[in-house]
This record gives structure tokens, C-alpha cells and sequence, in this order.
């Protein structure tokens, strides 16, 4: 498991992009392995699915799984094909996870805990949840 945090501001250097709050080196989309000393929200990479950086999205109070592909300047979101057997389980299990690290009545995206992670891998793996691709 990789989590990316996002960072809320940078500047350029000249060479390369400093967070303007903690100072570190930037990657694309103003992520970085290491957290910011400002609290933001941060992108999980797991091996199930593959590929994806997953996230909560909150908004009119509802929490929505999210898989992100990050290119160059962006990050190109989908949505996840969950099996309704698992939704109940799985939208606790993001309540859960957004009430640690701030409000569902604040709109945003939120990382997953570890314990939300794990059921989210495993449901992956067994087929339950898939990423939804957009019609091209």
C-alpha cells in the first residue's frame, strides 16, 4: 500500500516544485509520499485494483468511493461498480473512515484508513467492486 499526500500550494524553484508550506520536493499534481505539515487529504494506491489511486469524494453529505489515474498535470477519476451485498458494509466502513480525519458534513476527498484499505482489496480481489470505466 502507497499513499500519496496532496500538498495545497506550491511555487517553482526553477527547476522543480516546492510545497510552500513544508518545503519538500513536489511530484505531479502536487502529491508526495511524505504528508505535508498542513493536514490534506491523501490517495491510496493498493494492489487490488491495480493501478489506481483510490479515495473518499464527500459531498451533499454521502461519501462515494473514487479510483483515480494520475497523468502528467491531472488526475482522471472513476467511479467503483460495487457488489450490493458489500454496499452497506463498505459505506459504514467509510463513515468510519471520514469521521477520523474530519465531517461528512464537509464536502472533500478524505484518505482511506487501514482497516477500509483491507476491505477494500479484498472485496477487489473476490470481484465485488470494480472500477467503472466512462464510455469512450
Amino acid at each position: 500500500m502507497r499513499k500519496l499526500y496532496y500538498h495545497p500550494g506550491a511555487y517553482f524553484d526553477g527547476k522543480k516544485s516546492i510545497c510552500s508550506h513544508c518545503g519538500i520536493e513536489l511530484g505531479n499534481n502536487l502529491l508526495s509520499e511524505i504528508p505535508c505539515t498542513v493536514q490534506t487529504a491523501y490517495y491510496t494506491e493498493l494492489k487490488n485494483p491495480p493501478g489506481y489511486l483510490l479515495f473518499i469524494d464527500v459531498y451533499n453529505l454521502v461519501p462515494h468511493l473514487r479510483a483515480g489515474v494520475m497523468n502528467e498535470d491531472s488526475i482522471k477519476c472513476f467511479d467503483l461498480e460495487i457488489d450490493p451485498d458489500c454496499e452497506d458494509k463498505l459505506y459504514e466502513a467509510m463513515l468510519a473512515a471520514v469521521s477520523e480525519q474530519g465531517s461528512i458534513s464537509t464536502s472533500g476527498h478524505y484518505g482511506l484508513t487501514q482497516p477500509l484499505a483491507c476491505m477494500i482489496s479484498e472485496l477487489a480481489g473476490k470481484g465485488k467492486l470494480k472500477v467503472r470505466k466512462p464510455l469512450q
